[in-house]
C-alpha cells in the first residue's frame, strides 16, 4: 500500500512545486503516466480486496480461546486483559488489543472490516472468557487529526 502511495506524493509535490513544467514534462512522457497509473490501480485493487473482497475466517473466539489468522491459537490462561482501541480521523479505526501474560506481547487486531460489530466482539469474548480471569478495559478513543 505505502509503495503505491509514495510515487503519487512525490508527483503531487512535483507538480505543485512547478505545475507548468511538471505537466508540459508529465504529457511528453506517456510511460510514466502509466506507471503512475498501474502504481495506484494496483495499490487501489489491493486495498479493496483486502478490506471488502477478503472473506476468510479473520477472528474466531471459543471456549478453548483466540483464533486468529495471523497469530494463531491463544489460549484463555495466557490472556491478561482486552480492550477496544478507536482512532478517528477522516477515517474511523477500529483496532482490539489482547495483551498476554507472557513477554509483554500484545495481539493487535484491525477490526474495522470485520462483519461483526465491536459490541458483538467484545460480548463473545466476555461470553467465552467468563470462567478465566480476563479483565476488559475501557475503550479508548485517539483523536486523530
Amino acid at each position: 500500500m505505502i509503495f503505491g502511495a509514495i510515487p503519487i506524493v512525490g508527483l503531487t509535490y512535483a507538480i505543485l512545486k512547478n505545475p507548468k513544467e511538471e505537466m508540459t514534462e508529465f504529457s511528453k512522457s506517456p510511460i510514466g503516466l502509466s506507471i503512475l497509473l498501474s502504481f495506484f490501480l494496483f495499490s487501489f485493487g489491493f486495498f479493496c480486496y483486502k478490506y471488502f473482497l477478503d472473506k476468510k475466517t479473520k477472528l474466531i473466539i471459543d471456549k478453548d480461546g483466540i483464533w486468529t489468522s495471523k497469530f494463531g491459537q491463544v489460549k484463555w490462561q495466557s490472556v491478561w486483559y482486552i480492550y477496544q482501541k478507536e482512532m478517528r480521523g477522516k477515517f474511523i479505526e477500529q483496532k482490539l488489543i489482547i495483551k498476554l501474560n507472557e513477554d509483554d506481547k500484545e495481539i493487535k487486531l484491525d477490526t474495522t472490516y470485520f462483519d461483526k460489530t465491536e459490541d458483538e466482539i467484545i460480548a463473545a469474548l466476555k461470553g467465552y472468557s467468563s470462567k478465566f480471569n480476563v479483565q476488559f478495559l475501557d475503550k479508548e478513543i485517539q483523536k486523530v487529526y
